[in-house]
């Protein structure tokens, strides 16, 4: 659970990095910026839901 919970944080922030790149420069990479930045939500929403569900049903790593 704890390695999910790191990859979805580690995704978020790169995913983030490119997409205020992607805005500040105005060149898409492979897609708009707006979809970097709406998988960077994604990705840190699913790791406050597991770490919600980690905390609430004390499962150990």
């Amino acid at each position: 659970m704890g390695t999910i919970i790191k990859s979805c944080i580690i995704l978020a922030v790169i995913s983030l990095i490119l997409g205020v790149v992607s805005r500040f420069t105005m060149l898409p990479f492979f897609v708009e910026a707006q979809a970097y930045l709406q998988f960077a939500q994604f990705c840190f929403l699913a790791a406050i839901t597991f770490l919600l569900y980690k905390i609430a049903y004390k499962t150990e790593d």
